[in-house]
């Protein structure tokens, strides 16, 4: 038997915001028909910037996880505390680099989302 959890709020990430899938969009629907509180941290805000600045996505693919985004009224949330911020991205680093074998190169964006979401 499965437990449902009321989902109290949803932070949304990069890729989320970019997967071409229309089923992005009517999870959206439900989250906005439902009154459910949507945030961006000012790290994902930033990382679809540059990745339109650098080519790495289209204008398009860009205006579209915008337009997602502007879609649910939702908030930006801007970590101010840089000083446990840095604390909890070591810690985050080490962490999977030490119980999960990974690289930090290719974890840093991760940690670096998980920690401005907190």
């Amino acid at each position: 038997m499965t437990n449902l959890i009321p989902i109290r709020s949803v932070s949304f990430d990069t890729s989320f915001l970019l997967k071409d899938d229309a089923r992005i969009d009517v999870i959206i629907d439900v989250l906005i028909r439902d009154n459910i509180p949507c945030f961006l941290t000012t790290t994902v805000a930033s990382e679809l910037e540059q990745l339109r600045i650098w080519g790495r996505i289209t204008t398009s693919t860009h205006k579209m996880a915008m337009k997602r985004w502007v879609h649910t009224r939702g908030t930006i949330i801007d970590f101010k505390n840089r000083l446990l911020s840095d604390a909890f991205g070591r810690a985050c680093l080490q962490s999977m680099e030490k119980h999960h074998h990974v690289q930090s190169k290719n974890i840093i964006n991760d940690c670096n989302i998980l920690v401005s979401t907190l």
